[in-house]
Order: structure tokens, then sequence, then C-alpha cells
């Protein structure tokens, strides 16, 4: 699955789901069993979020963020303070 990132409307970042140790779920496989060697288990209805398809950027200017998912949408949101 892609996913991308824009900034008033120019695209800043693109990423796919294959990045996250080449499907989202090899990433929750591989906490599972890490966390299993210190007797750490998930609990039915616990959310395990196993990463993102895009790399973190900073937000530091004021304008339109959109960020978009396939199969899932966008969402939007304003960044109306600039910080340094």
């Amino acid at each position: 699955m892609r996913g991308s990132l824009h900034f008033n409307g120019r695209e800043v970042i693109t990423g796919n789901t294959r990045n996250i140790l080449g499907n989202p779920l090899a990433a929750v496989a591989w906490l599972v069993n890490r966390l299993a060697a210190y007797d750490v288990e998930f609990q039915a209805g616990q959310v395990i979020l196993p990463g993102s398809c895009l790399q973190a950027v900073p937000m530091n200017q004021a304008g339109r963020w959109v960020g978009e998912y396939e199969g899932f949408g966008a969402i939007e949101f304003d960044v109306s303070t600039a910080t340094n």
C-alpha cells in the first residue's frame, strides 16, 4: 500500500508499506517474538502500530498538509504558526 505527504500541494515524501520489514505484519511478528523473550504478552484488544510507510518530516512552516493512504483515503490539516 502506498502513502504520500503533500505540503501546500507539493509532494514532500512517498512510501510503501513494503518498507516496513517487507510487510507490516512482519514488523508486528518481530515485535511479538522479541518481547516473548522477556515474558511480555499482548492482550486481546490491544492496538499495535507496526510503523509508518512515510519517514517523519518537520512541519515547521505554516500551511496545508495532506496525507494520502491508498485504500484508506486522506487526512488534511493546517499548521497555522511557523516555528523555528
